[in-house]
Order: structure tokens, then sequence, then C-alpha cells
């Protein structure tokens, strides 16, 4: 492959802004760190009041003071979020609601999100993880062709401004605009509320793209996958797009898919990459390159939070 100045320099910087040699014990100082700056934070917010997080100088006192509490604890607050109050949860103004799969209560939730929230957190370790995985296999050139991302949808805009959307989704709308052209399909379809309606916009739209690497939980991806299969018949994934080189999953357990995967995309050295980002927060990632039909897996340490 010809040299590819734009993947030369995204490896320069990501090596230099999110270094890769995130170790447990710097990881351990990052939390400690981070812990205290939320408590100070959030001492001046209504919730931060109420539970005296001012009172509070250590872990310790942290297990002490603050009860072990479930959504409908925090439901008055979000609602009075939702009319548009401020410095209820957040120091800062809440933009977006991320909406939960509702897997352990049966219904969803609102998690408010900040824009510092969504920068330092789901953003910085989504870039973490790009650093992690250049720095395990040096032939990857992510720049060179197009990520098939298939993210959670946009929902509503409530009367106080606040966008509901999915996680994934309101993440794609952050995605800075100088990358957003690797992405396919397009952020309008990516985020689309409509299941059925994004399954067959993105199919016309990714069915001839160089696509080099995919991007979503494995149930949205084998959806549109096996829809495209139906519309342009073919034997390996491999056989369409023959850049392709990894995949990144999360959401779900990956190993009940694994099979389906393996066998539609049809080829030996491949990389499966696990992204532990849920509706809270970033929390980890997870290499597991398949090499000569034998798993490696290596795993990554801890993210921001």
């Amino acid at each position: 492959m010809r040299f590819d100045w734009k993947n030369f320099l995204f490896r320069i910087y990501l090596n230099l802004t999110f270094p890769p040699d995130f170790t447990r014990e710097k990881s351990l100082r990052h939390q400690q760190k981070i812990f205290k700056k939320i408590l100070k934070q959030l001492s001046k917010t209504e919730l931060g009041n109420d539970l005296h997080f001012e009172e509070i100088k250590s872990y310790k006192d942290f297990q002490k003071n603050i009860p072990v509490t479930q959504y409908d604890f925090y439901e008055s607050y979000i609602e009075k979020i939702k009319a548009g109050q401020q410095n209820v949860m957040t120091n800062k103004p809440v933009k977006w609601f991320a909406k939960t799969a509702g897997t352990t209560s049966g219904k969803s939730k609102l998690v408010p999100v900040t824009k510092q929230i969504m920068k330092q957190c789901h953003v910085r370790g989504s870039f973490f993880a790009l650093s992690k995985i250049h720095q395990h296999d040096k032939a990857l050139h992510l720049l060179s062709h197009k990520n098939l991302l298939i993210p959670g949808g946009i929902y509503e805009t409530l009367d106080s401004g606040i966008v509901v959307g999915d996680i994934s989704g309101i993440l794609v709308r952050n995605v800075p605009v100088i990358y957003r052209r690797f992405y396919v399909p397009s952020i309008d379809v990516q985020t689309a509320a409509n299941w059925e309606e994004k399954i067959s916009k993105a199919v016309k739209q990714i069915a001839h793209a160089d696509v080099g690497t995919m991007s979503g939980v494995p149930t949205w991806i084998l959806s549109v996958l096996q829809k495209m299969k139906e519309e342009y018949s073919f034997e390996k994934l491999t056989d369409v797009w023959t850049n392709l080189q990894v995949y990144f999953h999360g959401g779900v357990s990956f190993e009940p898919y694994r099979k389906q995967f393996e066998e539609l995309v049809g080829k030996e050295d491949f990389n499966f990459f696990e992204v532990y980002n849920a509706t809270e927060g970033f929390f980890g990632i997870f290499y597991d390159k398949v090499l000569e039909k034998k798993k490696t897996c290596i795993p990554l340490g801890s993210s921001q939070r």
C-alpha cells in the first residue's frame, strides 16, 4: 500500500494526545483525581446539596454517606431538568438526555449529558480505543477507507431544547466535522429514529462503498449486513469490501454472534475490538484478533470515566 499521510499524521496525533499505555496504576490515580473533581463540581448542584457532597473528603466518606439508589430516586430531578431547570444534577447545562435500553427495570431511563461529559468521557474514550488498536496493529489504515457506523437514533427535542436519543446517536452528532467524511451511511441516516428506514437507506449507501471498518451493536450490524446480502448477493463480506480490517462492537455479549460474523466476514486474519461504552459512560476496551484460526485476546486495561 502506498504511503498515506493522513494515517501517518493520525497515528502521531493519537499517540501524543491519547497515549495507549494507560496502566492500572495510572488509571487508579486518574480515577481518584476525577472523583475529587466530580465532588467539587457537583457540590453546588441541587443533587449535591441534598446528598451533602461538600462533606465528603474521601472514598470511604462516599461509601458511608451516599445511599445505594435506583433510578426512582432521581426521577424528580430528571423532571426538573426536562422542564428546563439547570444546576440540578450537573454544574454544566444539560444538552442531551441519553435514553437507556431499559434492560434492568423494563423501562428506558433518561441520563443527563452535558458537553463536558460528552467530550471528556465518551469522545475521549473512543479516541483512546482508536489509539490502542493502532498500537496493536501497525497495518491498520483507518482513514484510507470508510467506516460503517450503525448507532442508535435521535428521537425528539423537548420544549426545553434538550435532545433525547441513544448515547451512540448523540455521540455520532458530536463526531468532529473533519472526520465525518470517513463514515457511512450519512449522519442523518445513522441517527434516524425509524429502524426500517435506517436499514433500507443504509444498505443503499454502503453497498458500493470502500468500507474498512465496522462499528455498532452486533444485532444492529447483522440486520444491515443481512439486508445487504439479500439485495446484493455475495459469499463473503470481504469479497465486497476487500479492505475490511476491523469490527468495533459493544452493547451486548459478542459470543452468541461470533460465529455468524466470522462466517460472514470470511477472513481469518481479522480484528474484533470490543468497546464498553454504556449510556452512563465509557468504561473499557478489549482486543480480540483472529490469527490462523486462533484467538488472541489482549485485555487493554481501564478507560476514561
